[in-house]
């Protein structure tokens, strides 16, 4: 994985505030800190500068800054998509773990918070707002689309997600459409299908990018409401799945996202182990805690 040295760990925002609230958070973030590196991923960070309590703010920035002793923060995932772009567009060496995507700054904001305050505040939490229903609405306005195409036999529903990746991958499929669409808003050069292919290979924060769009359609505009658990999880819980390469471990306390990070990290093969908040702490204070499972 990305480290060689303690396991790496990446939390949802969702684990800072459940962290915030235990009553032996003091405990919970000194093992964490003594055997993990702790991923702190630039999304993290701008939904605590949009909480609207200060108290509160401060107070999941705080646990933050201690899990960031033995961390890093990473960039917000447009800026990472756009190095990562960069980079493969100009070398033919491109290796994704050598692009540097960490973020000082973010850490000097966790530590020091000086853009941090309640106007701050206001603006972040209505910007996410407004990503997030111009995001829902791309696909609930698809919804109907896909619908009648069902009822009228063109084509069939995909029993699941990984069958409808398997789809939209093939030669000329949606799946290259939209990324081949996400890299050139990124660095405003349009690739070929084959080149586009190149970087999905080449780059697992990429691909699962593209995998967090698709599983959002595949929620929103075609899988039977009625047909299993739902995967309905938010812009910026699916937008996390781009730090799940950086990360042994993920863990979340939103059932919803867990469900769809397992899902990514099933299509993409990767190493990364999802973990439910309680069963992340379990195994933490428990006999084997080391290994969380």
């Amino acid at each position: 994985m990305f480290s060689m040295l303690k396991p790496t760990l990446g939390f949802d925002t969702s684990v800072f505030n459940r962290l915030a609230d235990a009553p032996d958070k003091d405990a919970l973030v000194a093992a964490v800190v003594t055997r993990y590196r702790v991923c702190i991923a630039g999304l993290n960070v701008e939904e605590f500068a949009a909480t609207l309590d200060g108290a509160r703010r401060n107070q999941v920035f705080s646990i933050c800054a201690r899990l960031l002793s033995s961390g890093f923060c990473l960039k917000p995932v447009p800026v990472i998509l756009t190095l990562m772009a960069r980079s493969f567009d100009s070398r033919r060496d491109f290796d994704w773990r050598r692009v540097n995507v960490q973020s000082p700054e973010y850490a000097r904001e966790v530590a020091l918070r000086k853009i941090s305050n309640d106007e701050m505040a206001g603006k972040q939490k209505e910007h996410a707002r407004a990503t997030q229903r111009e995001f829902a609405a791309v696909f609930n306005d698809a919804r109907p689309v896909f619908e009648r195409l069902f009822l009228s036999g063109t084509t069939n529903r995909p029993a699941d997600f990984a069958e409808l990746v398997r789809r939209l991958r093939v030669e000329g499929g949606a799946f290259w459409n939209l990324a081949v669409g996400l890299y050139a808003r990124a660095i405003g050069n349009t690739p070929d299908e084959k080149t586009v292919r190149q970087f999905v290979t080449a780059c697992p924060p990429f691909n699962a990018l593209v995998l967090a769009f698709l599983l959002a359609e595949y929620e929103r505009c075609i899988r039977d409401p009625g047909g299993g658990p739902s995967l309905r999880a938010g812009r910026a819980d699916l937008f996390m799945s781009v730090y799940l390469p950086y990360c042994d471990y993920f863990v979340t306390a939103d059932e919803r996202q867990f469900r769809c990070l397992n899902e990514i990290t099933a299509i993409m093969g990767l190493g990364t182990v999802a973990l439910g908040f309680d069963g992340f702490v379990d195994g933490l204070t428990g006999p084997h805690w080391d290994k969380p499972a």
